[in-house]
């Protein structure tokens, strides 16, 4: 596995286990856009594709409403064999899709970080 996606799981992991708050994960995003985007010189394809896709969500985390019990399905999204990726991505597509954004957006209107996204 890249070390790259090793650190997107890693950083996860620890907003996951609460010891990163939202605020600290979309802030990890976009401090560290260009040393990621510049490493993936070193990488093809899929994993590639994974890396930015996943970089992406983490910088939209407001935008996209995610909350911490969404975590285990983006690891596993992350953790996809070479053999699965499309299946992961599949999963993880339909992951989002059944999540109930009108009842989102009324969970978290009143927390200030999502709530610009909660009109």
């Amino acid at each position: 596995m890249n070390k790259i996606l090793k650190e997107i799981i890693e950083i996860a992991q620890q907003w996951q286990s609460e010891k990163l708050t939202c605020y600290d994960i979309k802030i990890w995003a976009e401090q560290n856009e260009t040393r990621i985007l510049n490493s993936l010189e070193d990488t093809i394809g899929e994993e590639q594709e994974l890396i930015v896709t996943a970089l992406r969500y983490l910088q939209d985390i407001d935008m996209n409403l995610t909350i911490r019990d969404d975590t285990m399905e983006f690891i596993n999204f992350l953790n996809h064999s070479e053999a699965n990726y499309k299946q992961s991505l599949v999963k993880w597509d339909k992951y989002l899709d059944k999540i109930d954004y009108k009842e989102r957006k009324k969970l978290l209107k009143s927390d200030d970080f999502y709530s610009q996204f909660c009109n």
